[in-house]
């Protein structure tokens, strides 16, 4: 069997929840490049409030990933203000509040 992996891949975070603490200033989310690995690629995303609100409880972040030819794993960093936990999409709790992390 040959398995075609010429192409650019599937782009999924490395689990879908993340809890944070309070004392950390920020977190590491990694994304993982599946089922192929060609060619450069930007892979957008942005933070998004669940129950918890941009500018009190996080600070929202939005941008692009890029993966070069061949690169299968990004690690992308993100401060917080108070703190919450990450559900993938990606959220992140601080007394039962959420936001999420999208990539598109």
């Amino acid at each position: 069997m040959i398995i075609d992996d010429d192409h650019s891949g599937m782009f999924v975070f490395d689990t879908d929840e993340k809890t944070i603490v309070e004392s950390d200033r920020c977190i590491e989310i990694k994304i993982l490049r599946t089922s192929g690995a060609r060619g450069r690629v930007c892979v957008p995303y942005a933070t998004e409030d669940e129950t918890a609100l941009n500018d009190r409880d996080y600070i929202s972040k939005s941008g692009e990933v890029i993966f070069e030819n061949n690169e299968n794993e990004y690690v992308l960093l993100m401060s917080y203000k108070t703190y919450v936990d990450i559900i993938y999409s990606f959220s992140a709790k601080e007394n039962n509040r959420k936001l999420s992390v999208l990539i598109r």
